[in-house]
């Protein structure tokens, strides 16, 4: 027998892309998968496309939530699997990935399954690239400004633990908590093969709502700071601040000057020398000699 997979699908008004995500899963073979869809209340006719699927869906609930993450917990109550992912609405699997994805788990029992994803719609010249898991393990992962590990939650499967779930007061770093707490209890496999495509545009929750990650990166790092045997105080001092100045160019974009200049003042109380060479950075990019900036960039300067 094949250990089970649960996969469960947020969605709120997805008619436009939640037939290609559904149709991925029940498409799939040589793998035992069970299907939760929890929907935020759509007022569109996602729920029409849904009901197509009904028989390959273990349970569909729809009705409000308080976002993603409020959705995910809602579907993990009714997860059976030996493994668990989600899989957003605007994403799909590719043709026997889960067939991969169950032979690895049979082969390395208990341990968290990556894959690699394919990035697909072209916004921010994301169009063609695809992203590989690699140096998944917790002191690599959690100095995410060092820029060590690579990874992609479509493509990536959890031991599932009745008592795990996902932390209701994230709305967009909740995969990477959630990847924190995992790799401090398993190992993690990596398949070199394409697991899921990620579509990327203009409505994606990562465009929308990116500056939320400046909120909340730096406070989950700290919260597991004291799980890490090298992790370096001053570099987190440091990214904390890079974060503020991130949301300072935020709230500034929204003419919120009052919020801009706090959170240029907390930059500068955590770090000196973030917002400084940020400034720098932006300087530059403004000056026609066709530079890219980096000022969004979650990476962190040595000066």
């Amino acid at each position: 027998m094949h250990p089970i997979i649960s996969v469960v699908v947020p969605c709120l008004n997805a008619e436009n892309y939640i037939d290609d995500c559904l149709k991925s899963v029940v498409n799939q073979r040589n793998c035992n998968y069970e299907l939760i869809v929890i929907d935020g209340g759509s007022s569109d006719g996602t729920l029409e496309i849904i009901d197509k699927y009904r028989d390959s869906i273990k349970i569909v609930i729809s009705e409000p939530d308080s976002g993603q993450s409020d959705a995910i917990n809602k579907g993990l109550k009714y997860c059976s699997g030996v493994l668990f992912s989600w899989l957003n609405s605007d994403d799909y699997y590719t043709e026997g990935a889960l067939e991969k994805v169950t032979r690895a788990y049979k082969e390395n029992p208990n341990t968290i399954i990556s894959g690699n994803t394919r990035f697909f719609g072209g916004v921010h010249g994301s169009a063609g690239v695809t992203v590989r898991p690699q140096n998944l393990n917790f002191e690599d992962v959690l100095p995410l400004w060092r820029r060590r590990f690579s990874w992609a939650q479509p493509s990536t499967f959890f031991p599932r633990d009745p008592s795990v779930e996902i932390n209701n007061n994230l709305h967009l770093a909740m995969d990477y908590e959630l990847l924190l707490k995992m790799l401090l209890k398993h190992e993690a496999i990596l398949i070199d093969a394409v697991i899921s495509n990620f579509r990327v545009h203009e409505l994606a929750k990562t465009n929308v709502l990116g500056y939320q990650n400046a909120i909340e990166l730096p406070a989950i790092i700290a919260s597991f700071e004291l799980h890490s045997r090298h992790l370096k105080s001053d570099e987190l001092m440091k990214f904390k601040s890079r974060c503020k100045m991130i949301l300072a160019r935020h709230f500034l974009s929204r003419h919120d000057f009052k919020l801009a200049f706090h959170s240029v003042i907390d930059a500068f109380d955590n770090h000196l020398s973030q917002p400084l060479v940020m400034l720098l950075e932006y300087l530059i990019s403004v000056v026609p000699f066709g530079r890219k900036t980096t000022f969004d960039a979650f990476r962190v300067s040595k000066t």
